[in-house]
């Protein structure tokens, strides 16, 4: 027996790790009946059209915009949520990894964007490139949405209308028209749609819900207070989501395929989900003018939801039958699911979940994996790492658990694996009879047909016949054609003619083109043409692989013709304006050519808007197009209503010979504009006004925007700088050193200044952190301050005007060359003590003689005591909480900064020291050594507050001793 070890990382659960499979996969369920009356069964999921469209789309095309739109509401989390272990994570996660591999395996560009909802929308993720390098980015930004569910609301209307918005601007970005990109949005809900009241009550454990109104039509500006007005607003909702032209047909008509999955549900027709399934699907045609574009799954709980997206992933083309039940203790032939390989396939993955009372279950689960004439099986153990790799038969083995407990295995032949295979779910402890296990296998084969058009055998209007040619190729198109299929496989396809609806059968060969035969009215434009392939192994059907091919049909000789993806753009209109456009059309290859336009039809519309009307340069005439020249035919639109929002529709543009103008075929041509909806007059005024005062405002807001990038430390490029920290005591008339004697300028001690930090706002000073600031009038020059440092805010004064803001706190100038500033914890500032400890921080040039630093201190003992203590009054007076404290006993002794608090006789401390300077400190400087002064190099180590001030720093000289006294510098460094 081999038992799987080699451990990789734990990276949730990868739901839908070959989630569309998108670019051929085959695949195929074999599933056993059940034992005894297990009622635990995964979504039954028919093939999806939607899908297989997608799938042909991703893989002709190989350009695509995804969205992952995922609820955020409460109903999610905690112990009674739909989604305890937030298995819609890992969905998102396994999604995004799975296709980053095989879109690079075939070489297609796709865009992921990931999205929130609750009450509104919130980006996780913009539209990013989805390849390997990404997902692993993408992959830790997916995992907050494990706490994400507190949302207080499930509103589609805010989901849908951003999803709408988002895929028409992405489109926009590709260029082309709508459609030519192949998009895909998958959207997970637990809940129906609600919009609830705003009256200012909060759920505990939510969110409070957004105030603002809802931008539903009608209620833009309604505030919706109370729970009869909030469903009034979803109901229109609904209805404007559902209308003709509405938000619905918009991404249908955009070509945008709508994956929606119901999370808490085992029925497609629960009512909870009904408008979810509608606007996917639009089964009844009570969601919109067009036929759906989606496919909706019901999901009842998290391992429905884990094997549903699986089967999404391969595109809805498993095929589901009766779970089984779990042997006890040894393998038993009832819990076996078998199935049988040959080599035409290369690769098998399994998706299973193992389910008991309720809850998915891997401790004490054991699987094991018997190859074709393996004297063992291959196990892999509930209790062992969460992935691991072995060799199983002639096939390299790849597993993974994931949390929430289902497991993915993954099959890739590196040699014979032709035989029976089996897959037995044992429970080792022998203690749950009721287990059941669910097994999804998809069997993925190498093959694909594509069509192609010939080189140089254009379809025309007018002829009897098109050619068209089938390539048979492997799945990822990389060998293109092969030899031959394997005998079991059969292609059939279909064409859809432009302008008509519904798809004719085709004859397919393999072995050279078939001509089609064009209908005698054909319209020019894009004809599609869809080979779809099936087959069998071991009398196992697989799954169906589509292909597509977009096949131009021209207009008959002699008359004009439009672009391919030609859009012409209306640009804005305000109103119901006119506004132009340029049709571009080019003359026939021999003889001259004429065009007529008509409006066509709307697609997508905003809100109250049900006519347009498009003129040409002469609506009674054939404008004329020369032979072989490309001619820009004005065309004016002019809506018949006002608007907000995006219009599009298709012009009709009728083509014909000059020589015989009745001789018409119509082509159709998109066209788009952005309307907006013009304001009343008070509004124009209110704007214009307001326009005005904003354009005031930002000019102020510039200038002192301007002000606050200004202020900054010096560079000091060009001069060093040297400080100090000298213990004082300050009361009302005097400043004195800490043990009350005078203050003589030290010799010693002296530390290098560091350059400013980044963006030269901060700046380190003897452990005094300083920060640029600017100040609110415009008026104000920048200044310094020092920041919260030693566990206390500080007051206390500089030598430099102002002194001291109005809280007390020092001031300096940000050229703080040759300044002295006093430093006194705020607790103890505001005390009614009359002398209290300090600190005296001076800042000097490095070149600054004995005569300039005897300037400063003396500067600093004549002018300190009386600037404190006006900060100090303004401290108390800002400090509203601060209560007196009654004068300390004449007998106790006051310890210094950075040392124990004072004592009494008793060795006790007086009433109200309880502030963070009476506790021991590591003092305000730092042991290591400091970073380098301003043009010093950082090679000697700067003495902390805390170290003793009567000793030389090893390796600092002293200050120059000799020549004329300098006064103190106040600018420039």
């Amino acid at each position: 027996m081999r038992t799987i070890g080699s451990c990789a990382d734990r990276a949730g659960l990868r739901l839908l790790v070959l989630t569309l499979a998108l670019i051929g996969a085959l695949a195929v369920t074999v599933v056993h009946a059940p034992a005894g009356n297990a009622q635990f069964r995964a979504p039954q999921l028919s093939d999806s059209k939607a899908l297989s469209d997608l799938t042909a789309c991703l893989a002709s095309r190989k350009a695509g915009d995804l969205v992952l739109l995922i609820d955020t509401s409460g109903s999610l989390g905690g112990a009674d949520g739909t989604d305890p272990t937030a298995v819609r994570v890992a969905a998102a996660q396994a999604l995004v990894t799975g296709l980053a591999s095989s879109f690079e395996k075939i070489g297609a560009k796709v865009d992921v964007s990931v999205a929130g909802f609750d009450d509104d929308v919130t980006t996780v993720s913009e539209f990013t490139a989805l390849t390997p390098k990404a997902a692993a980015t993408l992959d830790d930004q997916l995992g907050s949405f494990a706490d994400r569910n507190k949302g207080a609301e499930t509103d589609y209307w805010s989901a849908l209308t951003w999803l709408n918005a988002t895929m028409q601007a992405k489109a926009k970005d590709r260029g082309g028209e709508p459609g030519s990109s192949c998009q895909l949005a998958i959207w997970f809900t637990d809940g129906e749609f609600t919009i609830s009241a705003r009256d200012g009550s909060t759920t505990d454990g939510l969110d409070p819900l957004n105030r603002q109104p809802k931008a539903i039509p009608g209620f833009e500006t309604v505030p919706l207070i109370d729970e009869a007005t909030a469903n009034e607003a979803r109901d229109a909702a609904k209805t404007e989501l559902c209308r003709a032209q509405g938000t619905a047909d918009q991404l249908r008509a955009a070509g945008v395929t709508l994956i929606g999955i119901g999370l808490g549900s085992a029925a497609a027709d629960d009512p909870r989900f009904a408008f979810l399934r509608d606007y996917v699907e639009n089964p009844s045609q009570t969601c919109g003018a067009q036929p759906g574009r989606g496919v909706f799954v019901p999901a009842a709980d998290v391992g429905d939801l884990f094997l549903a997206l699986n089967k999404i992933g391969e595109l809805g083309s498993t095929q589901d039958r009766p779970p089984t039940k779990v042997c006890q203790v040894r393998v038993c032939p009832e819990g076996a699911y078998s199935f049988k390989l040959d080599n035409t396939l290369s690769k098998v993955h399994i998706a299973a979940v193992v389910k008991d009372s309720g809850s998915l279950i891997r401790s004490g689960i054991r699987v094991e994996i018997a190859p074709p004439g393996a004297a063992k099986p291959t196990v892999i153990d509930g209790a062992g790492p969460d992935t691991g790799t072995a060799t199983a038969g002639g096939a390299a083995l790849a597993y993974r658990w994931y949390p929430g407990d289902p497991l993915t295995i993954d099959l890739t032949r590196n040699n014979d694996w032709s035989g029976s295979w089996k897959i037995t779910f044992i429970d080792t402890t022998g203690k749950r009879p009721d287990a059941v296990s669910n097994v999804s296998l998809s069997l993925t084969s190498d093959f694909a047909v594509a069509p192609v058009l010939p080189s140089g055998t254009p379809w025309r209007a007018g002829e009897k016949s098109g050619p068209i040619e089938f390539q048979p190729q492997t799945s990822d198109g990389k060998d293109a054609p092969i030899a031959k299929l394997p005998a079991s496989f059969k292609a059939t396809a279909t064409v859809t003619m432009p302008g008509k609806d519904g798809a004719k059968n085709l004859p397919v060969s393999l072995t050279a083109p078939i001509t089609i035969d064009l209908p005698a009215a054909v319209d020019p434009g894009l004809a599609t043409v869809k080979v779809v392939l099936s087959g069998k192994i071991a009398g196992q059907a697989l799954a169906d692989v589509p292909r597509e091919v977009a096949v131009q049909v021209l207009p008959p000789f002699g008359s004009p013709s439009t672009a391919p993806n030609q859009v012409v753009d209306f640009g804005g209109i305000e109103g119901t304006a006119s506004e132009t456009g340029i049709l571009r059309v080019t003359g026939p290859d021999e003889g001259d050519g004429c065009v007529t336009i008509a409006a066509g039809s709307l697609i997508v519309t905003p809100p109250m808007v049900d006519s347009v009307t498009v003129t040409g340069p002469d609506g009674s005439n054939c404008y004329p197009v020369p032979a072989k020249k490309t001619v820009e035919v004005m065309l004016t639109l002019t809506p018949g209503q006002e608007g907000n929002g995006h219009l599009e529709g298709d012009l009709s543009v009728g083509l014909a010979p000059a020589s015989d103008p009745g001789k018409v075929t119509t082509a159709a041509v998109r066209y788009q504009a952005d309307m907006q909806r013009l304001p009343q007059s008070g509004v124009k005024t209110g704007i214009l006004i307001g326009a005005l005062l904003l354009g005031l405002l930002l000019a102020l807001a510039l200038i002192w925007l301007a002000r606050r990038w200004s202020a900054r430390f010096p560079s000091g490029a060009s001069v060093a700088l040297q400080s100090v920290v000298v213990e004082v005591k300050i009361s009302a008339d005097r400043l004195t050193a800490a043990d009350g004697g005078s203050i003589a300028p030290p010799s010693m001690l002296w530390a290098p200044v560091p350059p400013p930090g980044s963006g030269r706002r901060t700046l380190m000073v003897s452990g005094v952190p300083l920060r640029a600031r600017a100040g609110w009038r415009l008026t104000e020059p920048g200044y310094a301050e020092p920041e919260r440092f030693a566990g206390t805010d500080h007051v206390g004064a500089g030598g430099i005007p102002p002194h001291s803001d109005g809280q007390g706190r020092p001031r300096l100038p940000l050229s703080v060359q040759g300044t002295w500033t006093v430093l006194v914890p705020r607790t103890i500032a505001t005390s009614p003590l009359a002398e209290v400890p300090g600190r005296l921080l001076l800042v000097v040039d490095t070149a600054a003689d004995a005569a300039v630093r005897q300037h400063l201190v003396a500067s600093a003992d004549r002018d300190a005591p009386a600037l404190v203590m006006a900060a100090r009054e303004k401290a108390r007076a800002a400090d509203k909480t601060a209560e007196p404290e009654p004068p300390p006993d004449e007998g106790l002794q006051y310890a210094g900064f950075g040392q124990p608090g004072p004592t009494g006789p008793g060795g006790g401390q007086p009433p109200g020291w309880n502030h963070p300077s009476a506790q021991p400190t590591a003092g305000w400087g730092s042991p290591g050594p400091p970073d380098a002064g301003w043009g010093q190099p950082a090679s000697r180590p700067a003495p902390g507050w805390d170290q003793p001030t009567g000793q030389q720093a090893s390796g600092w000289d002293p200050p120059p001793s000799a020549g004329p006294a300098q006064p103190p510098r106040s600018e420039g460094w």
